[in-house]
């Protein structure tokens, strides 16, 4: 069989992201080239993932000296099976004498819907960078006592040498990662597991083995949740599903947990799942991957909108296999109080939807008139002349939070250093309605409460007296 034939059969426990990448090391347990794999799980310590790639111990002689020494190479996948024959290193005779190992690493990568060589061209562009180390088991220290950093590039294989004790007793042989979440070429998940076995391919003794990758489309989804103006507000719990053909995934979203890995769903639970994570593989652009909120309402045409926690939110749904997913959430009050601008009094542009209210504090006058200049006194537009209040077209003035919003304003307004306070009883000029839908803009003029003399002034009857 081609070497292609042998590899077609893959596991996927640690997978990559961009299209996340799930890594595989591979390879037969005997020299007829059969399908058989030994798995091993790679394990993340700290910034590395580290693979015990094979065992090796010494084996007594069984022909005169001058014969080369040798050793048997284990699957760490199973302890009993020993993998071909033994491994035949160059003759020995005595401590301190090393041996060149031989070392055969190969990539190979599978693109979506599990067609070989085909894996996108921004992925793994430089290849995979592996650190092999070597140490010795059972002799009371842990430290590598060989070890080299190589770089094996996509469907290639690397042959190499690491030089070992001849002598080693019992060692293994590991495979290392550096740095794997950081790597921007394979971006690799921490927590995340792969899976590792070896073979002896010649009678020239080499260590083989392989690590495979396989695209699948983008794991990450995440939630942005906006205001109407842009900025950024808090959301509870959103429940969401990602489907792709006969894939459904469930998950949450929220402020606290903005983004979801989709190959961390229980479902992909090698032990307790029922689902396959080879599905998302699977691409098929007539039927692209879609995500779908819980409880929305609407369709592509007039658009999506949702409720949580009693606010209402337009739903913007985006996702691309190559570059994962974002959910938009912007909230949808009935009312709301404009930010400003940055670095600026000014309220921020109008969002869209909404109908803006303006609470001039100054007295409403004829032109040429000298009436009571105000401020407000309250909120994000203290001490200046006007404040602001949106509102979502159509609602109410009856609305609740609407009314709310106009009761927290408060002004003040001076003349000839005399101070006045808004009158309790006709706050507003004109009037703000009791009912009726808010349909277009309106501007609102303080009105201050005034002494008898006062008004007789304004009236003209004292004057000149």
């Amino acid at each position: 069989m081609t070497n292609n034939k042998r590899v077609v059969s893959f596991i996927l426990a640690l997978l990559m992201i961009l299209t996340a990448l799930p890594l595989t090391v591979f390879a037969n347990t005997n020299e007829d080239n059969q399908k058989d794999k030994n798995v091993v799980n790679g394990t993340l310590k700290g910034d590395k993932l580290v693979f015990k790639v094979l065992e090796t111990k010494s084996t007594s002689p069984k022909k005169p000296k001058d014969e080369a020494k040798k050793f048997q190479m284990r699957s760490m996948a199973f302890d009993d099976l020993e993998l071909g024959d033994e491994i035949i290193n160059s003759a020995v005779r005595s401590s301190g004498q090393t041996i060149n190992q031989k070392i055969a690493v190969s990539l190979i990568t599978l693109g979506l819907n599990g067609e070989e060589n085909r894996m996108s061209p921004d992925l793994l562009t430089s290849g995979l960078e592996i650190k092999l180390f070597f140490k010795m088991t059972g002799q009371g220290d842990d430290s590598p006592v060989a070890s080299k950093e190589i770089t094996v590039q996509k469907n290639g294989t690397l042959n190499t040498e690491l030089e070992i004790p001849a002598e080693i007793g019992a060692g293994v042989l590991y495979a290392e990662i550096q740095n794997p979440n950081s790597n921007v070429n394979i971006r690799l998940l921490k927590g995340a597991d792969s899976t590792t076995d070896t073979r002896q391919v010649d009678e020239n003794s080499t260590w083989d083995f392989g690590f495979e990758v396989m695209e699948i489309v983008h794991p990450l989804v995440k939630l942005v949740a906006k205001d109407p103006y842009g900025q950024d507000v808090q959301v509870g719990n959103l429940k969401v599903k990602f489907n792709n053909k006969d894939l459904e995934v469930p998950f949450e979203l929220s402020t606290m947990n903005p983004e979801y890995n989709l190959k961390n769903n229980k479902m992909f639970d090698p032990e307790t799942g029922d689902g396959d994570i080879n599905e998302l593989n699977v691409y098929d652009s007539s039927n692209p991957p879609k995500l779908e909120v819980e409880g929305e309402t609407g369709d592509e045409t007039s658009g999506y909108k949702v409720t949580l926690d009693g606010v209402e939110y337009k739903v913007n749904k985006e996702y691309d296999y190559t570059k994962g997913g974002t959910i938009t959430l912007t909230s949808q009050p009935d009312a709301i109080v404009p930010p400003t601008k940055p670095g600026s009094k000014d309220p921020v542009e109008l969002a869209d939807g909404y109908i803006r209210l303006t609470f001039d504090a100054n007295e409403k006058v004829k032109q040429g008139d000298n009436g009571i200049k105000g401020t407000h006194t309250q909120g994000i537009y203290r001490e200046q002349e006007k404040a602001y209040i949106d509102v979502k077209e159509n609602t109410d003035y009856g609305n609740q939070t609407l009314k709310k919003l106009i009761g927290e304003l408060k002004v003040e307004g001076k003349k000839e250093q005399k101070t006045y306070t808004q009158d309790k009883n006709k706050p507003w000029d004109p009037a703000v309605d009791e009912s009726g839908p808010v349909a277009s803009a309106k501007t609102y003029n303080a009105v201050y409460e005034k002494s008898i003399a006062d008004k007789i002034e304004e009236a003209g009857g004292l004057k000149g007296k």
